[in-house]
């Protein structure tokens, strides 16, 4: 008994000592989705477009609240929205969790287009033949 009089609860040093066993945190039907957002189309900042993000897909179908006309649903997921700087670190968390996942918008090696002209050379600022460079000139993969 402590100095209020109530009982503490205590488990024994060997179960103390194990690791608890965890059950799962999500559902067995969530998915999860991880992504990076987009620039608002509304502004030319890129703030909230350099972190990823994991949301879940949604389980259940969404429904018209009968009194109000709002839309509502049963799935309190929905609303889960977790930010990471990097898709490996949610990757990562998606596999710790044993979340089945899909990751959408990977960066993808395009290749780098540079002006050159039509002799081959680069493009150059003051060259003899300026309007051949700058008329003439074609889009080639570097």
């Amino acid at each position: 008994m402590n100095i209020y009089g109530i009982a503490s609860i205590t488990r024994p040093p060997a179960a103390r000592m194990s690791s608890p066993v965890r059950s799962p945190s999500f559902p067995d039907d969530a998915h999860a989705v991880i992504y990076r957002p987009a620039r608002a189309a509304t502004t030319s900042g890129k703030r909230r477009t350099r972190d990823w993000r994991l949301r879940f897909e949604r389980r259940s179908a969404p429904f018209i609240e009968p009194l109000m006309g709002w839309t509502g649903g049963d799935d309190p997921l929905t609303q889960v929205e977790l930010s990471f700087p990097s898709a490996e670190a949610a990757i990562a968390y998606a596999r710790r969790q044993g979340l089945p996942y899909t990751v959408r918008g990977l960066p993808k090696q395009a290749p780098r287009l540079r002006l050159v002209s039509n002799t081959g050379g680069p493009l150059q600022r003051g060259t003899r033949h300026a309007s051949k460079v700058l008329f003439g000139g074609s889009l080639q993969a570097a």
